[in-house]
């Protein structure tokens, strides 16, 4: 969990927490930044040396989940995640907000490569590689709201929100690394009602937006783009695995 000096929640701690060790796990390049910005102390943990403002720290939230790819704080401030690669989304429980997850139980198993979760009130959204699917309190089976979102390719996670309009926003990376999709369903966002109705392209020409959020204050959404990789050229170790990426303001 960080901590710092100014009024963090806990589900926002809890989330970071997880955030960093899921951060952590995926790396797996040996890219290390050797000299940190200014102000910011090392810290080391889980054999990695990581820069933090001063005052804050950092902890294990929780462990031996190989394949956590995604992170969402459903009803409480309970921290689910996805684990793509082996077809789970689990439930990290927190009962004594100390900062450690005392459990990671499995709401469903057997999925098509989960990744992305939203909640919409207390009900789950979550979508699969070709599908968004959605799962009520109580309920042992999900029900299908989306389907037909292309698959294969290079990029495969599908990332969900619910914006401030009611409407769930759903992105779709390119079906390669370089390239120009022919397919107008690839490398762009989608919108659609809640129910999964009334789908249209909200905003294409976006290689892989794989994180989406809404502007708390402004209402716009905001996504990543995770840019091509192999550029080549005299240091390969940093420009075929760690690429200049971005931050996009989309509009419709």
């Amino acid at each position: 969990m960080l901590e710092g000096g100014q009024a963090v929640s806990r589900a926002a701690g809890r989330l970071g927490a997880v955030a960093a060790v899921a951060g952590l796990a995926c790396a797996g390049n040996g890219a290390r930044i050797e000299q940190p910005r200014q102000g910011l102390a090392p810290q080391e943990i889980a054999g990695h040396t990581l820069f933090l403002p001063q005052g804050f720290r950092i902890n294990l939230f929780a462990q031996n989940l190989p394949g956590v790819r995604y992170l969402a704080l459903g009803p409480g401030g309970t921290v689910f995640a996805s684990r793509q690669s082996a077809g789970r989304i689990v439930r990290l429980a927190d009962a004594n907000a100390d900062g450690v997850a005392e459990s990671a139980e499995d709401v469903l198993s057997g999925l098509d490569r989960p990744f992305g979760i939203a909640f919409r009130g207390d009900t789950m959204y979550f979508a699969e590689e070709t599908t968004v699917k959605r799962l009520v309190p109580g309920a042992a089976t999900p029900v299908t709201v989306v389907t037909g979102l292309p698959g294969g390719g290079d990029h495969t996670t599908r990332t969900v929100v619910f914006g401030p309009d009611g409407k769930m926003y759903v992105s779709v990376g390119s079906s390669c690394n370089v390239c120009a999709d022919t397919n107008p369903l690839r490398a762009a966002v989608f919108q659609y009602n809640a129910d999964g109705t009334e789908g249209r392209v909200f905003a294409t020409g976006l290689r892989n937006s794989v994180g989406l959020a809404f502007h708390p204050t402004t209402g716009h959404l905001w996504a990543t783009n995770n840019d091509r990789d192999n550029l080549g050229g005299t240091n390969t170790a940093i420009t075929d695995d760690l690429p200049p990426e971005r931050i996009n303001i989309l509009e419709d």
